[in-house]
């Protein structure tokens, strides 16, 4: 059995109205797209649960566990940067399977508070309620995972705040996304390294 069997309820559709996404199969693809991605690298146990946002609208081209070269500036790389940092400054080797493998085997496992891209998503009320309706997995992963057992670290304060007053969440491992300037990647890099010394 996997790790992570919520994935199979998600791609089914389990709770019609979860995730914003009645009539937009656009949407429907992408969070599909996405769970594909990730079911590559499900580890066999987790040890270190990474809470992302959601998958970005660009799934193929800037999500997390979607194949092909490190792109400066995304997710994937500003994590693997502290995860792997020796690795990243002596490979030649672009390629992120090789980090995502190590990933896996180290047991780091990355899930979406939102299971649909909300990026784009300009209206905050229209993200609250995206990231509300995710809850019903969201609650089923997290058990599943053993959330309490595991150390979690949350990415993304905003969505944070969302998703822990729906499922009456306390952390204190909650660090900022690493985008929008200089600044936030460097918080996010200390937060992550912080937060994995904990």
């Amino acid at each position: 059995m996997s790790v992570d069997p919520i994935l199979a309820e998600v791609i089914a559709n389990r709770y019609r109205g979860s995730c914003v996404l009645n009539k937009c199969q656009d949407l429907i693809k992408l969070r599909d797209r996405a769970i594909q991605y990730r079911m590559l690298y499900i580890p066999s146990r987790v040890d270190t649960l990474l809470m992302g946002e959601s998958p970005p609208a660009k799934v193929a081209e800037r999500y997390f566990y979607a194949p092909g070269e490190v792109r400066n500036g995304t997710l994937f790389y500003h994590t693997t940067s502290v995860l792997f940092e020796k690795e990243m400054k002596n490979c030649k080797n672009r390629q992120k399977e090789y980090f995502l493998n190590m990933f896996k085997d180290r047991e780091f496992y990355l899930i979406d508070m939102a299971k649909r891209p909300i990026n784009r998503l300009v209206n905050k009320d229209d993200k609250r309620k995206a990231l509300e309706s995710c809850t019903q997995y969201l609650t089923g992963e997290l058990d599943a995972l053993g959330f309490e057992r595991v150390r979690t670290i949350f990415v993304g304060k905003g969505s944070f705040e969302i998703v822990s007053r729906k499922l009456d969440l306390t952390s204190d491992r909650v660090i900022c996304l690493p985008f929008g300037s200089q600044k936030n990647v460097e918080k996010y890099k200390t937060g992550l390294k912080q937060n994995l010394r904990k």
